[in-house]
């Protein structure tokens, strides 16, 4: 019997016959599957689900919505982000479209910078329903943690404990990166380990 071939190893099969001159790597490339998802209509789910995987930070996200991306990106340096509106109700439907296909985000502590940006969102919707791990290591804060966790994650890499976990069932695997010694962190972290399967 054959195991079951992930969605890459049969993109990879595939274009290996196409072009057996181009290296292995070459197609694991964000530049290869961005052109995969805009030039092939067969693959451009896979494609696209392969390409915003893994999401270093929230800035990748920002820069699909077109009034943002030169300042993201910092093309127009004359105004900060600070200034800035948060995304209409068009660009935040641009937005979600792309985060629900993210399984892996690190937030990284320049989120802070961005955060504004998003407060259009209701925090009730779920920015990333496909999500199974997620690193989240903006120092001093936990309050935008909601924003980001829905109850699907098996991984979760964290500063301290947050309330929030208790209701993430399914979580597997959870780091903290400072002790507990509080007795009501120490509580919190009982429950949290409880109410996982």
């Amino acid at each position: 019997m054959h195991r079951a071939l992930f969605v890459l190893e049969v993109l990879l099969e595939i274009f290996a016959y196409l072009c057996p001159r181009l290296s292995d790597s070459s197609f694991n490339s964000p530049k290869w599957l961005a052109a995969l998802a805009r030039t092939c209509k067969t693959f451009h789910e896979s494609a696209m689900n392969l390409l915003w995987e893994d999401l270093d930070g929230i800035k990748p996200l920002l820069g699909c919505v077109a009034r943002l991306r030169p300042l993201i990106y910092r093309y127009d340096r004359g105004v900060g982000l600070q200034d800035v509106e948060p995304l209409f109700e068009h660009e935040a439907r641009q937005f979600l479209r792309h985060a629900a296909r993210v399984r892996s985000p690190r937030i990284l502590s320049d989120f802070s910078e961005y955060f504004h940006l998003l407060t259009a969102i209701p925090i009730e919707t779920c920015q990333f329903p496909r999500l199974l791990a997620l690193e989240y290591s903006v120092s001093g804060t936990l309050r935008h943690l909601p924003f980001f966790l829905p109850l699907t994650p098996r991984r979760c890499v964290l500063p301290v404990i947050h309330p929030d976990l208790k209701y993430c069932h399914g979580l597997e695997n959870l780091s903290l990166w400072s002790s507990t010694d509080s007795a009501d962190e120490l509580s919190l972290l009982s429950k949290t380990i409880c109410s996982c399967k």
